[in-house]
């Protein structure tokens, strides 16, 4: 993997309860997923990265640049490291509509009128026009899934950590989301990182495979080396 394009490095984690998580990384551009049970690790993992959970030892880079090192004492602060983070809870906020959930993470450079346009265009790809003036207590769970991947999207991070994106939603729609996303992310120069116990989800969207058991890295590959059984 060229790291120099990708997220890498290598941390360890505290948890309480005594899990520790032992992660070495190279994620590179495209879709790479961190597969494994429950409690295996998986969303520590995405935390970590993201800057919402320290890790204990280790470094993260993204392209290139370094935004935690232990040994040298570097934590770059989770908003100002240009990632994108979906949890399987969405977190939309309710007060807001569809077109204000979007545009709340765009610059408060652009003007008012600038945000709300770039929000409809976020909504329009993620084919979710349609609840521009909805409130998040009236969308369907894809109608949902789509504002929180525009809201993700349209932010413009370097890179973009999905936490079981679809596991609330029934197997179609899971399906023809996964088909939406695969599409949206091969337009997407920066790297993907997809949580998922899903294996046709995996097979679907990833390129790179990481399997976690216990806070170990089993085994690591391409997804289609029949890593996923």
């Amino acid at each position: 993997m060229n790291s120099d394009a990708g997220l890498e490095g290598r941390i360890e984690v505290l948890r309480p309860g005594g899990f520790v998580l032992e992660l070495a990384f190279d994620f590179g551009l495209g879709v790479s997923v961190l597969f494994g049970p429950s409690g295996s690790g998986k969303t520590t993992s995405l935390l970590a990265l993201a800057g919402l959970v320290r890790p204990a030892r280790g470094r993260i880079t993204l392209a290139g640049v370094p935004l935690f090192d232990a040994e040298r004492h570097l934590d770059v602060p989770a908003n100002q490291r240009k990632m994108a983070l979906v949890f399987q809870s969405l977190a939309l906020f309710p007060h807001l509509d569809a077109l204000r959930n979007v545009a709340y993470g765009l610059p408060r450079t652009l003007t008012r009128a600038a945000r709300r346009e770039q929000a409809r265009m976020w909504l329009a790809r993620m084919r979710a026009a349609h609840v521009a003036d909805r409130y998040p207590h009236t969308f369907s769970g894809g109608e949902a899934q789509r504002v929180a991947l525009a809201r993700a999207l349209a932010s413009e991070p370097r890179a973009l950590l999905l936490d079981e994106p679809f596991s609330a939603l029934d197997h179609g729609l899971a399906r023809e989301l996964g088909a939406e996303l695969a599409e949206s992310m091969a337009l997407a120069a920066m790297p993907v990182l997809l949580v998922t116990h899903d294996r046709e989800l995996a097979r679907r969207l990833g390129r790179q495979l990481t399997v976690l058991n216990a806070g170990r890295v089993e085994r690591t590959g391409q997804v289609d080396d029949g890593l996923l059984g």
